[in-house]
């Protein structure tokens, strides 16, 4: 999926489900402007081998981007644009501790450090960041920083 804009998506912008494997979500724009019905992810990846990478997502529901609602292996989330808005809204997200994921050059803002980049648990391995920046809306003055990413928030 290329080149296309979701505008306010009740649920999720795109959905790719279990056994659909092996695709490419690139260079599109999300948009959350209401809050009420506000995406539950713009992004929800439970194939594998699929590859996330050049979007901009403005999102104030769940999560911007999700992968793992499975056991989904080798999925790569890279130099997307993120403003994960909503106060618990999460950037990346790996859902389950079989999902691996590997996430790097993306540009993240949100509201707390634990919701830049989160995997569910401490059993999502083998992934891993490299490269990705971000902050917090909170910090004072607003300069990036390279992400480190949590487990369950913390």
């Amino acid at each position: 999926v290329e080149f296309c804009t979701f505008h306010d998506p009740d649920q999720e912008g795109i959905e790719i489900q279990v056994g659909s494997d092996e695709n490419v979500i690139r260079n599109n724009l999300f948009r959350d402007s209401v809050t009420a019905n506000a995406s539950t992810y713009h992004v929800a990846c439970d194939g594998d081998n699929c590859v996330i990478e050049n979007n901009i997502c403005n999102s104030n529901g769940t999560a911007a981007i999700a992968t793992g609602g499975a056991a989904t292996t080798e999925n790569i989330v890279s130099r997307n644009t993120i403003w994960a808005r909503g106060a618990n809204t999460i950037g990346i997200l790996a859902r389950v501790a079989a999902d691996t994921i590997a996430t790097f050059d993306n540009m993240i803002m949100a509201a707390a450090a634990g919701n830049l980049i989160d995997f569910t648990t401490t059993s999502t391995s083998p992934s891993g960041d490299s490269g990705s920046m971000g902050n917090t809306t909170a910090t004072n003055p607003l300069i990036s920083a390279l992400v480190t990413p949590t487990v369950g928030g913390v």
